[in-house]
């Protein structure tokens, strides 16, 4: 019999491709959720910086004597059970519009939408809302892992 031949045998090859599909595939799945963390992180940093913004915006304006702050008061639909409406003798869910261009806050492409109506719906309407506790809440919802925020801990599955 002739010596053996040199070199690597189809099954070691085959082991060594599976075990590199293996490995790949949990980097790849990993690096799905790190993303939509960081996506989620994202958004409750910019909800987070849009409240301080807010909240200076409405101490400035109450110093000047604008007790409205300027916002448009709107009928809100669809809200979620943590939005505290305003008063109002009809029952109605009432919150204000922020208009993110009179705030010193630079937003990543979320809000800017005009409100041409009265009412405000959540799920629709690209816009930030507040509510009577001066919590925010963005109305059309950020999506991520099958759930819809409206505000950092605000969601709906």
């Amino acid at each position: 019999m002739k010596g053996r031949n040199k070199g690597i045998s189809l099954l070691s090859l085959v082991i060594t491709i599976v075990i590199i599909i293996i490995l790949a595939s949990i980097v790849y799945f990993s690096g799905i959720n790190t993303q939509t963390s960081a996506q989620l992180t994202d958004f409750t940093s910019e909800i987070d910086d849009l409240k301080v913004s807010l909240a200076t915006y409405r101490a400035r304006s109450l110093v000047n004597g604008d007790e409205n702050d300027g916002f448009k008061r709107v009928t809100i639909q669809n809200a979620p059970s943590d939005f505290i409406s305003f008063p109002n003798e009809s029952g109605q869910v009432i919150g204000y519009v922020i208009d993110i261009n009179k705030l010193d806050f630079k937003t990543k492409s979320r809000g800017y939408a005009e409100v041409t109506g009265d009412t405000v719906t959540f799920d629709k309407d690209d816009v930030y809302v507040y509510d009577k506790n001066g919590s925010v809440f963005y109305a059309k919802g950020f999506t991520n892992d099958y759930k819809v925020y409206y505000s950092g801990t605000v969601f709906k599955d």
